[in-house]
């Protein structure tokens, strides 16, 4: 990954991992034999301190590192869709991140995220909920409950204190000034709407949510939570629910 002209980026690479399975005491189906994961991806994004967007895509090629037991298959098929657990030999995909957010002292914020694949399954599928950064946030919603190949969702909100009481490292980068002793905070409502095609069946899935948003820095280390209610999803699963992360930036602040 290299820096371009006038704020742009660009780059590419590679990722590759083993995906392995185990049995618990609650487990009705077939164990998926093992499998690697692995496959090229590339990058174009722009930066500035009011504004971030990046576009990722590549391709992941899917290979079971042992034979599957004869009937597992279709089993685990009819559990997770017919990508089964892992998904397809060879699964595309691209994702689109694009944030603005005010850097003033009460700061509306609106960020839109969006997904594409085919081919994927049960482990290599969009993960939405909770607030990691590598996740498509639903404020109130639990961590990765839900499980895309498609999605498109927004996220608005308004805080009120310092913009840079965020992590300035990582997915989604916001603080810019230079590391002080001084504590810096802000807090916030946030309201999150997602559509998407859900496993197991690729049904069309719609959920919201909507709560408060906030975080602390001093120098290095930073601290940010968030947590609410969602509203639109089935009443099986609406509820509320919260997640804070803690991180110490590794570069110097400020420095791109």
């Amino acid at each position: 990954m290299g820096w371009l002209p006038r704020g742009f980026y660009g780059g590419g690479g590679g990722r590759a991992s083993v995906l392995a399975f185990g049995a618990r005491d609650t487990t009705t189906i077939p164990v998926p034999v093992p499998e690697l994961v692995a496959g090229p991806l590339a990058g174009l994004g722009w930066w500035s301190p009011l504004a971030q967007a990046e576009l990722r895509a590549g391709v992941d090629f899917a290979q079971p590192l042992e034979a599957s037991p004869e009937g597992d298959e279709a089993a685990l098929q009819a559990a997770f869709g017919e990508g089964g657990a892992v998904g397809a030999a060879v699964q595309p995909w691209a994702e689109l991140d694009a944030r603005w957010r005010s850097r003033a002292t009460v700061a509306p914020r609106v960020e839109l995220r969006a997904g594409w694949s085919e081919g994927r399954g049960a482990a290599t599928s969009f993960r939405a909920g909770g607030s990691m950064p590598y996740q498509v946030p639903v404020v109130g919603d639990g961590w990765s409950s839900e499980w895309l190949t498609r999605y498109a969702a927004v996220r608005a909100g308004l805080f009120v204190g310092s913009p840079d009481a965020a992590p300035a490292s990582g997915v989604g980068a916001e603080s810019v000034g230079a590391p002080t002793s001084a504590v810096k905070g802000r807090i916030g409502v946030v309201s999150d709407a997602i559509v998407g095609s859900e496993l197991p069946d690729e049904r069309p899935e719609m959920n919201a949510g909507a709560g408060l948003a906030g975080g602390l820095r001093w120098r290095r280390a930073w601290l940010v939570g968030e947590g609410g209610c969602t509203l639109l999803a089935a009443p099986s699963a609406t509820g509320c629910a919260g997640m804070v992360r803690l991180g110490v930036d590794w570069f110097p602040v400020g420095k791109r």
